[in-house]
């Protein structure tokens, strides 16, 4: 069975939602596979059973988690595979025979297994904890810069557009996609940047959405698109 870093890549963007560029994924899974390590409530002592690895950006993602209130939630779903890898709410992704997703109330977490292992590539919050968490994002302006590892990262609200180039994101983008990838449109056709101005128009969902543009294309004009044109 192929569990190869790039494998897991493929299969990440082929199955999952990513929660950062493809770039970064990649560089992610470039590193090491991590030993997961119970975090929570009640810590074992003893890590019998299988053995679960994290991926590079399973391990990236699980950090992220770490200050969320669900945190405890991920964890539990875990090291509920050291004891049963194969429970039967697991699926097996389609077009394979050996790749699986298991949930939790909060998460999903897809898996190979091999050699007494479990290899863990891909962790996301299920659509209605992410749609939450969404919502509560605002309409605002927001600078994001190059990190030192050449990564686009918001650095914090800005209330006016003080750089070069700036970009407003489309639909069903949440604050971390609309990052990256507005940084990728404007790399794209300027070249060389290093900082943008982000007009974020928060994501209601696939319909809503499209209703909130549809509205805009009517001459309905939306509280997002007013604020728009007032920057």
């Amino acid at each position: 069975m192929d569990i190869s870093t790039n494998q897991f890549t493929q299969l990440l963007f082929r199955h999952g939602a990513i929660q950062t560029s493809p770039e970064h994924v990649a560089r992610l899974n470039s590193l090491n596979m991590t030993p997961f390590e119970y975090e929570g409530l009640g810590k074992d002592a003893t890590d019998a059973g299988y053995k679960v690895l994290l991926s590079g950006y399973a391990e990236f993602i699980r950090k992220k988690e770490r200050s969320t209130n669900e945190f405890q939630d991920l964890q539990n779903l875990l090291k509920s595979l050291r004891a049963l890898p194969r429970p039967a709410q697991a699926t097996i992704l389609k077009g394979s025979v050996s790749t699986f997703k298991l949930e939790s109330g909060l998460y999903r977490i897809d898996y190979r297994i091999a050699n007494g292992q479990i290899a863990v590539y891909n962790i996301q919050p299920l659509d209605k904890l992410q749609k939450q968490r969404d919502s509560l994002e605002q309409v605002a302006l927001y600078k994001v810069k190059r990190s030192e590892q050449g990564l686009w990262q918001v650095s914090g609200r800005v209330e006016s557009v003080t750089t070069r180039y700036a970009a407003v994101n489309g639909q069903s983008n949440n604050l971390a996609k609309a990052s990256w990838l507005m940084g990728s449109h404007l790399e794209y056709e300027f070249k060389n940047l290093q900082e943008y101005t982000l007009f974020h128009n928060p994501s209601v969902g696939g319909a809503g959405d499209t209703w909130e543009s549809f509205r805009d294309k009517m001459g309905i004009t939306t509280k997002v698109t007013k604020k728009f044109a007032q920057i």
